[in-house]
């Protein structure tokens, strides 16, 4: 609600997270037919909607991702929180799509020779080949993979079981519930600060809280 500027650039940069997650299951998909068989003109077609997905992911990823660098960069509004750890994750990014946009204007046939690729790694084939372009671009998003669980922006896949799971979950407390409730109120708070009530249990420290509220 107060900060639609950013809303653009944010979406087309998760356009182009989306897309690509898309592409890759599309060359996996490609690898399989291959194996599997299917005709070349079954082929032709399926190439052609991943290669019309990929560079529409990798046009909208880049242009979100610089976009957000510029806007945290430029608005006095966002400098306070932007870390150069967020600078580095949409640099990150930038070069994953910067990558795959070389890789598929600069290789013949791209789709044909990513969806090769895969296949070579799914019958495990020791001759797997791929051209410069299209390997520099596997390397960094392998890379950014493997950086990817020790960011932030892995609550795209967290965030259902922290926030829509629980908000969402009307089913009825029952005696597993709350054995699993009295263990977790029985752990000790391991915060700092003074407020937190460190050194209490959550259950002593949710009595202190409800205790406030009735004084007031």
């Amino acid at each position: 609600k107060n900060n639609r500027s950013l809303w653009p650039f944010s979406s087309l940069l998760h356009a182009g997270i989306y897309l690509f997650v898309i592409t890759v299951l599309l060359n996996l998909a490609y690898a399989l037919t291959i194996i599997a068989g299917v005709p070349a003109a079954a082929l032709d077609v399926f190439q052609d909607i991943t290669s019309a997905l990929a560079l529409a992911g990798l046009l909208a990823g880049i242009l979100g991702a610089i976009s957000l660098i510029l806007k945290r960069r430029l608005d006095s509004n966002y400098r306070p929180f932007t870390t150069p750890t967020m600078y580095f994750k949409l640099g990150f990014l930038a070069a994953v799509f910067s990558s795959g946009i070389g890789a598929l204007s600069t290789v013949p046939a791209y789709t044909s020779m990513t969806g090769g690729f895969v296949k070579d790694l799914l019958t495990l084939n020791g001759g797997i080949t791929a051209a410069p372009a299209l390997a520099a671009h596997i390397i960094i998003s392998l890379l950014f993979i493997a950086y990817l669980p020790l960011t932030d922006m892995f609550h795209f896949i967290t965030k259902y079981f922290t926030h829509h799971a629980v908000r969402w979950n009307d089913k009825p407390r029952d005696e597993k519930m709350n054995e699993q409730l009295r263990a977790l109120l029985g752990k000790s708070a391991g915060w700092a600060a003074p407020h937190a009530g460190s050194g209490k249990s959550w259950g002593e420290i949710a009595a202190g809280k409800k205790d406030d509220a009735e004084k007031t």
